[in-house]
């Protein structure tokens, strides 16, 4: 068998070399980072319509730091700052369209003024915390 030449052994440490560097700069994907959650209840708060799959929604990309989701009557995103299990929802946005059920609309407005308020969060199972301060404020599930 023939020795690899000094070029060819020096490209293989390298690519080596780069690839472990690769890894090591990955971070564990974040748990919040798991796709859409459906919210449960606001502040203790049943949330509604009763069909899981047609309540408000959040999804949370941390790579981007932002947050995105349907509020029930409209579309909304904004700016989710990370650090560790502390989370800062700010500038949220929304579509204005027409919402013909008022407490769904009224839930809506709630779901977005509290959320601008949460600290940080907590992952169990299938279930997400937000908290504000020492209470639960918003909590979804998958």
């Amino acid at each position: 068998m023939r020795q690899p030449s000094g070029l060819q052994l020096a490209s293989i440490v390298a690519a080596v070399t780069c690839a472990a560097c690769a890894s090591a700069g990955q971070t564990a994907r974040s748990p919040l980072s798991s796709g859409d959650w459906r919210l449960l209840e606001i502040n203790g708060v049943a949330a509604i319509p009763n069909e899981i799959d047609r309540r408000p929604s959040i999804r949370f990309t941390t790579d981007s730091a932002r947050v995105t989701g349907n509020g029930g009557c409209n579309s909304y995103g904004g700016d989710a700052a990370f650090n560790g299990s502390s989370v800062r929802v700010s500038r949220l946005i929304s579509t204005k369209r027409a919402c013909n059920d008022a407490a769904l609309n009224q839930q809506e407005t709630r779901l977005f003024s509290v959320l601008e308020t949460v600290d940080r969060y907590s992952v169990s199972a299938d279930t997400l915390k937000l908290f504000h301060g020492s209470g639960v404020a918003l909590r979804f599930v998958r």
